[in-house]
């Protein structure tokens, strides 16, 4: 699938510009009460100009799909675009219960990725970023009780390359 960069950013845009400068103090969150269905209209960007992700905020499937700047179609005739490198899906296994007190947010300040939400008495959060430093998507997963968060995790490749885990 092939995407315009611009598009991937286009609900983060789109806000910037509805808010127009921000006073000291203002608020640059965007907040959600459920997960995202639609990448287009709905999964939250993060990104740093060369590595990016669009996050959904799953509750019982976390979704990423990821690119880098360096898989790219075109020439120099024509303008081109990025492509979706892949995605990284965590099935979560787990009780059957509904989540509760659920949130979604980017924060536009800290340009950080986060959910939240409670399942019985525990209570799960997510916090991702990209670091240009490092060259990387970074994931934080926590629960208020410790061994809660486990799953299956898939990685699944834009462009159907065998994907293929070696060693350890």
């Amino acid at each position: 699938m092939t995407t315009h960069r611009i598009f991937a950013f286009l609900p983060v845009l789109v806000t910037l510009l509805v808010l127009g400068p921000s006073a000291p103090g203002a608020d640059l969150v965007l907040r959600y009460d459920k997960p995202a269905t639609d990448w287009m209209t709905e999964a939250l960007p993060i990104g740093n100009g060369s590595l990016g992700a669009m996050l959904f905020g799953g509750v019982d499937t976390v979704r990423i799909q990821f690119n880098e700047d360096s898989l790219w179609t075109g020439d120099e005739k024509d303008t081109g675009a990025y492509q979706n490198f892949g995605e990284l899906t965590l099935e979560l296994t787990g009780d059957d219960m509904a989540p509760l007190d659920y949130r979604r947010e980017l924060d536009l300040t800290t340009a950080t990725h986060r959910v939240r939400y409670r399942k019985g008495d525990v209570v799960y959060e997510r916090e991702a970023f990209c670091s240009r430093p490092d060259g990387a998507v970074v994931l934080r997963f926590t629960a208020s009780r410790p061994g809660r968060y486990s799953g299956t995790l898939c990685l699944t490749d834009a462009h159907r390359a065998a994907v293929q885990a070696r060693g350890n």
